[in-house]
């Protein structure tokens, strides 16, 4: 296998994302939403930024998720990320 250089970005958890479901063991979150519901809660508390520097389902590619378990969740794990990424300049 050549490994690839650069990322998949996947935006959602599994129940909206049908990427994000075919990854999930890979990426270590639950596969459904009673899981993430169990593992993570609900609302903003629910939001995850995940990477995974190589993933042989897709070639190598690094993976970066950014989900919850709702949309609130999901936003909330994007202002995170997008705050993270303004404090690297």
């Amino acid at each position: 296998m050549t490994t690839s250089t650069g990322n998949l970005i996947l935006i959602g958890g599994p129940v909206v994302n049908s990427v994000t479901a075919a990854l999930a063991e890979k990426l270590e979150v639950p596969s459904d939403y009673d899981g993430w519901k169990e593992e993570y809660g609900t609302g903003a508390d629910s939001g995850v930024v995940k990477y995974v520097a190589e993933c042989g389902d897709i070639n190598g590619y690094g993976v970066v998720l950014v989900a919850g378990t709702d949309r609130e969740g999901t936003a909330a794990a994007a202002k995170a990320l997008m705050e993270y990424l303004a404090g690297l300049s």
